[in-house]
């Protein structure tokens, strides 16, 4: 039986390979940042993963012949949440590296080569991730 809230994870399922996606396709450090905060930053993909998980520990812990999936599914969510944690300077990182590149292509102009092939690449990337 499909219900909204399992309509709601195989959306959230797709959205989280559109990023992956997303990701693949740019090789912008600028649209890398943007899209791994999306995933990282509060309220955030990670975020609610974790808070979901945690709720499960909690309700298997309250329910009966369940409660020794409690600890497994709790590390899950701890470790989630952590990752999150883990990666909190990556989109400033990011997006330092993106600002480096602009700044040494502006500062050697003629220096740059421009590929047809990397033309393609960037007018094959989304509508979506053109507005990030």
């Amino acid at each position: 039986m499909k219900t909204p809230s399992t309509w709601l994870a195989a959306n959230a399922a797709t959205a989280v390979r559109q990023l992956t996606d997303d990701l693949t396709a740019t090789a912008d450090p600028a649209v890398a940042a943007r899209l791994i905060e999306l995933v990282t930053a509060d309220e955030g993909v990670l975020e609610a993963l974790s808070d979901f998980l945690g709720a499960a520990s909690r309700w298997t812990d309250a329910q009966a012949d369940t409660a020794h999936l409690r600890d497994p599914i709790g590390r899950a969510g701890n470790e989630v949440y952590e990752a999150g944690t883990g990666l909190d300077t990556v989109p400033t990182e990011l997006r330092a590296l993106a600002a480096t590149r602009v700044s040494s292509t502006s500062a050697h102009p003629r220096a740059v080569v421009v590929s047809a092939a990397a033309a393609t690449r960037r007018s094959a990337v989304p509508p979506s991730l053109r507005r990030l």
